[in-house]
């Protein structure tokens, strides 16, 4: 239960869906609370793999989102997955907006960090 809720939160399910799930699963509010906190821990500490490891997953998982985007018809959202994997594989060099961009998200998942400590 709990490696299946850390994949809807990667995945960009809502907390209140995850929940939902968990509880039609015969779990009350307080276990939902605890399985999607251990999940959130999962995450965190998958998190720590190196450099390389990391990069292999994002990619992957571009190519996933790439491949959904070209079954669905989404021609433009496959070619920005595809300018994410380029910058990912080094074949592209980030612009000064998208360093910013990532600037961005860096500060998100530090107070992700702070959320899931202050939760403990």
């Amino acid at each position: 239960m709990i490696i299946e809720t850390a994949k809807f939160l990667i995945e960009g399910h809502s907390l209140a869906d995850i929940k939902e799930f968990i509880k039609s699963k015969g779990k009350d509010e307080k276990e939902a609370d605890k399985i999607i906190k251990e999940a959130f821990e999962i995450i965190l500490s998958d998190s720590e793999m190196n450099i390389d490891m990391r990069t292999a997953w994002c990619i992957e998982a571009y190519r996933d989102i790439y491949k959904k985007l070209v079954e669905t018809g989404d021609y433009n959202g496959a070619i920005k997955a595809i300018k994410e994997i380029s910058l990912l594989a080094g074949v592209k060099k980030k612009t000064k907006k998208e360093k910013k961009i990532d600037e961005k998200a860096a500060i998100s998942t530090l107070k992700m960090k702070r959320l899931s400590i202050v939760r403990k």
